[in-house]
């Protein structure tokens, strides 16, 4: 595919060198900004250059573009389409444009359009593969272990405490986030008939399988009569009992119908755990072991495997089929990483029994960003051959861990199945981080020497705070505001985040002409030191600072608030809606510079 790839001035130089080594060609039309170049004058710059005698297959122009290219594409006979909105992610689309039956968007800018179809071609991988895989077990119509896809167990903490409306809505929460399974989660002091109730309940809401969390022998029992598809959790104690249940026959003083119950129990799966789990004592002293294997990671490991397989082993003695394993997932500073050692081992000496992995003991327990730590913890759990992972919302801190980790495992199983890194799949769980950083302001826009007119930075409210320098605009920049809005007659702003160095280094380096200018040049900086003398106090994660370019007025600071009202001090907005809009990218532009990502103005976050 031959590309002719259409930019502005300002862009050349990035644009050609991310165009080396393709079959693409460089326009430049003498305009600052690609995303302001008109049809007309891509028209009379297209026939004009050496170009014009070649044929191309497509033509790309910026991403941010707003103009009707139809005209164009009919006089000079070559399909127009946005190309990206960055330079940065330029050689990226056009590795995509060498692929077979690759294709452009004329109304979606490139890179969200590959995006777009990178995502669309993992969902159909992922749905492909987990149609066809054999799993170990099926909870309903849900395919479980074996090689199906991991499942995202969401838990609902002291559900009794929920109103109907309230649980109705949680549930469906949660589907619609992506759980596979809805766990109800009770507290001891719940009553019997309560946990039959919402088990009922929570199973007309959907069809999503319904488990029940509980460490109270009589809920079991209850959410097993009322059709709970799934049991949290088994240990010896509670296997015991149910056998005696079994033995003990029908019982008239029961409350639940014994043959029934039988019958439900042959579909309910449940999740076995080993009586042993590590702890404080038994980690640094065992009087069974010889006193040199004392603590050994790899002893404990062993009982506690042996414990699980030997609650397997007794599940099974009195007739429980569907089973799966959970040796329960240690807290952070608590062995965590010794018990998802014993995650790994067991697996690999049980290989056909699915495994339950409890990521919610680890990222309720550390106050960090969920998204990351969900991640990371969906990727160790695959590798210790877990087939589903459970996770509450308990906590502000958690909220959306269900969502997280349904991303996860899909990003996890399509790179599987690609045999590379869990990147490049169309889906992430990039909320805050990027991928690649959008170029900064372009500090060539200001073509006169700036001169400082008022300051507001202080020690004591560096967050708070403007000074305005006076200066120009390049005299042929025309910022864009949004599409349809009304121009401001007092004129339009640039707005960027720039380096506090980099700033200093540009205001010192401006020329001056006369010896009276120099002179005059010397006072200000003199002034301007003392304010950027201020600025290298500024403690933003890049240390960078706001700057609002106007074609009288330059407005620097680090908060949007405080930068508005000097803008309306000096006049510099007549429009309510040019308010609105400038209101709204100062915010943008504060909230990723104090989270040091990039910003673009009139870009999606």
């Amino acid at each position: 595919m031959k590309i002719l790839i259409v930019t502005g001035q300002l862009a050349f130089e990035n644009v050609q060198k991310a165009a080396t080594g393709f079959d693409a060609d460089v326009l430049r039309i003498e305009t600052p900004v690609a995303s302001l170049i008109t049809p007309q004058k891509l028209i009379a710059g297209f026939l004009s250059s050496s170009f014009a005698s070649k044929k191309y297959d497509a033509a790309l122009i910026s991403g941010f573009s707003k103009f009707d290219f139809k005209r164009a594409e009919s006089e000079l006979k070559i399909p127009i389409y946005l190309g990206p909105k960055h330079a940065a992610d330029l050689e990226s689309v056009l590795k995509s444009a060498e692929n077979a039956g690759f294709s452009f968007s004329k109304t979606v800018p490139a890179c969200e359009f590959i995006q777009s179809q990178k995502q669309a071609k993992t969902e159909k991988l992922l749905l492909e593969y987990e149609q066809k895989s054999m799993p170990a077990l099926r909870i309903g119509s849900l395919a479980i272990g074996g090689c199906s896809k991991m499942k995202v167990l969401g838990e609902i903490a002291n559900v009794e405490d929920l109103s109907r409306p309230q649980l109705k809505e949680t549930i469906l929460s949660y589907i619609s986030n992506g759980a596979d399974i809805v766990d109800l989660g009770f507290s001891p002091e719940a009553a019997e008939d309560t946990v039959q109730q919402l088990v009922s309940f929570s199973k007309t809401v959907s069809a999503v399988p319904v488990s029940v969390d509980s460490g109270q022998f009589s809920q079991i029992i209850a959410g097993i009569s009322a059709g709970a598809d799934m049991v949290l959790s088994l240990n010896s104690e509670m296997i015991h009992r149910l056998n005696l249940f079994f033995q003990s026959g029908p019982n008239e003083n029961r409350r639940i119908d014994f043959e029934s119950f039988c019958q439900k129990i042959k579909k309910t799966t449940f999740v076995v755990i080993p009586d042993f789990v590590f702890d404080e004592t038994n980690f640094d002293s065992e009087p069974d072991f010889p006193s040199e294997m004392k603590g050994s990671f790899s002893k404990l490991n062993a009982r506690k495997i042996q414990s699980l397989e030997e609650n397997i082993r007794k599940a099974k003695a009195i007739g429980l089929e569907k089973l799966i394993a959970d040796l329960i997932l240690s807290p952070p500073n608590h062995h965590l990483l010794e018990s998802a050692a014993s995650y790994f081992e067991f697996h690999r000496k049980n290989p056909h029994i699915p495994i339950l992995f409890g990521v919610g003991n680890v990222t309720e327990l550390i106050d960090a960003d969920s998204p990351g730590a969900n991640a990371l913890l969906s990727v160790i759990a695959s590798e210790c051959g877990a087939s589903i992972l459970f996770t509450p919302e308990a906590s502000a801190k958690t909220k959306g861990s269900v969502s997280e980790l349904k991303k996860a495992a899909d990003m996890v199983l399509a790179s599987k199945i690609r045999s590379s890194a869990p990147k490049d799949l169309g889906i992430d769980l990039l909320y805050l981080k990027e991928k690649r950083r959008r170029p900064g302001m372009d500090l060539d826009f200001i073509s006169a020497h700036p001169d400082l007119t008022g300051s507001g930075f202080s020690k004591s409210n560096l967050n708070a705070s403007s000074f305005v320098l006076t200066g120009t605009l390049h005299p042929d920049f025309i910022p864009g505001t949004k599409w349809g809005w009304k121009n401001d007659p007092a004129g339009n702003f640039f707005i960027g985040l720039v380096k506090v160095s980099e700033l200093s280094a540009f205001v010192r380096s401006i020329n001056v002409g006369s010896e009276s200018e120099r002179q005059a040049g010397t006072q200000i900086e003199t002034q301007i030191e003392i304010q950027f003398e201020k600025l290298k106090n500024i403690q933003t994660p890049n240390r960078e600072v706001i700057v609002a370019v106007h074609p009288k007025k330059i407005i620097i600071g680090t908060d949007s608030a405080f930068m508005m009202e000097k803008i309306i001090q000096e006049n510099l907005i007549t429009e309510l809606s040019h308010a609105a809009y400038l209101g709204r990218e100062l915010q943008k532009a504060e909230i990723a510079m104090n989270l040091g990502r990039s910003y673009a103005q009139d870009d999606a976050w």
